[in-house]
């Protein structure tokens, strides 16, 4: 009798525990399920997301004959993802001479924990064609805008009116001169879109939304004529 009503009490007594368990777990699902089912849907769609910017143009800058004086090009980017990164000082030593990047330093970028770092803006076609054939884990290539001034200066590496014009700094904003006076109307609003990828990364071709259309810059055109600048103040133009 006495191993009956122990063996009664134990199992009354896991019962017990187990139905509290059992609710205590029910509770926690339906929580999730329920209260943060919303919630939860969308850090999964977050998380298969691709986001991508649309580049935009800065406004071209011409003299009052029409002249060009300042255009934006396209060129590509270099940019890492360190988690994906599998030889840090190989990538480094094939990279650093093709960057123009000390290789230690650049090691140091390959094996940061950000999920996505720079390692050199606006690239030369040739630098970037180099990049793209070496196909190295983690590096990657994006299209952005690079500012040129066409018009040669007096003086060997110069551009005509450079400090009247100014110029662009990394980030495309305008600094002194023309470009920084006028950035509000010729800067460019970049676009963006957004696609969601399956589990290996391949984008869904139906899934592509269109967050934001890119805006161009607007135009300009100044009063000053290059050609007789040129001629009656060629000192002024040395950058």
């Amino acid at each position: 009798m006495l191993a009956r009503t122990d063996s009664r009490a134990r199992a009354l007594s896991l019962l017990i525990v187990a139905t509290v368990l059992a609710t205590l777990i029910g509770g926690r699902l339906a929580w999730w399920q329920v209260a943060q089912h919303g919630w939860l849907s969308e850090m999964a769609l977050n998380q298969l997301a691709q986001n991508e910017d649309l580049p935009a143009e800065r406004g071209d800058i011409r003299d009052a004959t029409g002249v060009l004086l300042a255009t934006s090009v396209q060129v590509q980017s270099v940019f890492a993802t360190p988690p994906s990164v599998t030889d840090k000082a190989g990538e480094a030593k094939a990279l650093g001479p093709l960057l123009g990047i000390d290789t230690a330093q650049l090691e140091t970028l390959l094996g940061s924990r950000d999920p996505w770092v720079w390692l050199k803006r606006r690239v030369d076609r040739s630098v970037s064609a180099v990049v793209r054939g070496l196909a190295l884990p983690g590096i990657g290539l994006v299209p952005e805008t690079r500012r040129v001034y066409p018009i040669e200066g007096t003086a060997p590496g110069t551009t005509l009116a450079a400090q009247v014009l100014g110029f662009v700094n990394v980030d495309g904003v305008g600094q002194y001169g023309v470009e920084g006076a006028s950035d509000p109307l010729v800067a460019a609003l970049p676009g963006s879109v957004t696609a969601q990828a399956d589990g290996i990364g391949r984008r869904i071709a139906d899934s592509v939304d269109e967050l934001r259309a890119p805006v161009n810059g607007s135009h300009l055109t100044r009063t000053p004529d290059a050609c007789l600048q040129f001629q009656l103040h060629p000192a002024t133009w040395e950058a």
